[in-house]
């Protein structure tokens, strides 16, 4: 806003600068100067006013489109910045709800609050997956369309660390809700996870392996969640940063 101002100013300061060279530039012979002359300092003082105000109306004309261009973008940040933060707010509460389910799994074989949480975490899924469509929309002004099922596809931008954290809580609500998860008795406090996932006409399945491996792999699965959440939390908080008004 305080660049266009700034360009507005040097504008009108051109276009009166203009005029006056024409003014005092022609030939004199041909010039207004004769006939400024002739008519008397009343008409010419009239000649400068009518030049200052058409100038001086062109230029609050422009200022006007200016600041209404500056207030839409900034009405359009403001909405990215709502959703920003609703995205952050729910991937909190399913990454915490994901906790909670997996965790369960390690003390009860069957989890009490099972279908509670699934059934919470779903609502959230679907929140998030809808405020991501409308994030890219609201980007690109209307020029990019996004489906439900295009809006978690990595695009090298400050959401993709979001995404990944809602692929693994995703794995873990469906792995559940299919009853893909076991528990077994481990001789401990805590019971062995494992996936059991039957296999698909191939023979092969692959929509699960990112989570059989965390599992294998992981000492701590809330731990692992919890660095994806503060990873995705840091990229959005940083790109609100960056186009804070």
């Amino acid at each position: 806003m305080k660049n266009t101002s700034v360009v507005i100013l040097v504008t009108f300061t051109l276009v009166v600068g203009i005029f006056i060279g024409l003014y005092c530039g022609v030939e004199t012979d041909n010039s207004l100067i004769q006939e400024l002359t002739d008519k008397g300092a009343y008409d010419t003082l009239m000649l400068v006013s009518t030049i200052i105000a058409v100038s001086g109306t062109a230029a609050a004309t422009w200022f006007a489109i200016a600041l209404y261009l500056s207030w839409k973008s900034q009405q359009t940040e403001i909405d990215l910045m709502g959703i920003r933060k609703d995205i952050l707010k729910n991937l909190i509460s399913i990454e915490k709800l994901s906790s909670r389910l997996y965790s369960s799994y390690r003390v009860h074989a069957n989890p009490p609050r099972k279908q509670l949480i699934e059934e919470e975490i779903g609502q959230l899924f679907s929140i998030v997956r809808t405020d991501l469509m409308m994030y890219y929309t609201f980007k690109s002004r209307g020029a990019t369309s996004i489906t439900y099922d295009e809006s978690l596809k990595p695009r090298n931008d400050f959401l993709d660390s979001s995404k990944e954290l809602y692929k693994y809580c995703f794995l873990i609500y469906s792995s559940s809700s299919f009853n893909y998860i076991k528990s077994k008795d481990s001789g401990h406090i805590l019971r062995d996870v494992e996936l059991d996932i039957p296999l698909d006409f191939g023979g092969v399945v692959t929509e699960y392996e990112p989570l059989k491996q965390l599992i294998n792999e992981s000492e701590s699965i809330s731990k692992d969640l919890n660095m994806l959440l503060t990873k995705a939390a840091s990229d959005i908080s940083k790109e609100s940063a960056k186009s804070s008004l």
